[in-house]
């Protein structure tokens, strides 16, 4: 929980220095907008994890608009210690969902630390920016390029939210 909370106070000040820098900064476009993405268990949890473990967790999605696009950077605590996980850009479909990894192979994968701290950043083109973001552990120390893999048998959805610009930024 401490480690937690260390986090979103980390996260919390680099947002707010951002926001007064670019307040002061003609060439920047916005300032970054957070999305916290809460943990589900929509494919179960793998077996190596404990259940209390896995829904510690806690993401969080800082976005800032560029020139060559969105770029997101994704804060994670309390993840499965030297875990290996991918970042997905998900769409609802007319049934189901679509998934693409965000940012693109290989800068959708991360490791997290001995100590469950992981940190990621992508860039999303303007017009391809996902209705959400997804983060998917690897149980099996592997990823699978434009597939997340085997859900529910190797790789688990951890966390699952809203983009964090969708609604805030102006995507021509």
């Amino acid at each position: 929980m401490r480690n937690t909370i260390a986090l979103l106070v980390a996260v919390f000040i680099s947002v707010m220095a951002f926001g007064a820098v670019a307040a002061q900064d003609d060439m920047a476009e916005e300032a970054p907008t957070v999305s916290i993405l809460p943990v589900v268990e929509m494919d179960g949890i793998p077996e190596n994890v404990e259940a209390e473990a896995w829904t510690d967790a806690t993401v969080i999605a800082v976005a800032t608009q560029t020139e060559d696009g969105v770029e997101v950077t994704i804060f994670g605590a309390e993840l499965v210690p030297d875990g290996l996980y991918t970042t997905w850009a998900v769409n609802e479909a007319l049934v189901g969902m679509d998934v693409a990894p965000a940012g693109g192979t290989p800068a959708n994968e991360f490791r997290a630390d001995e100590n469950g701290f992981g940190v990621n950043t992508i860039t999303i083109a303007a017009d391809a920016v996902p209705d959400a973001l997804a983060l998917a552990y690897h149980s099996d120390d592997m990823t699978y390029g434009d597939n997340p893999g085997p859900m529910g048998e190797v790789s688990f959805t951890q966390v699952m939210g809203g983009f964090p610009a969708a609604e805030s930024m102006d995507m021509e």
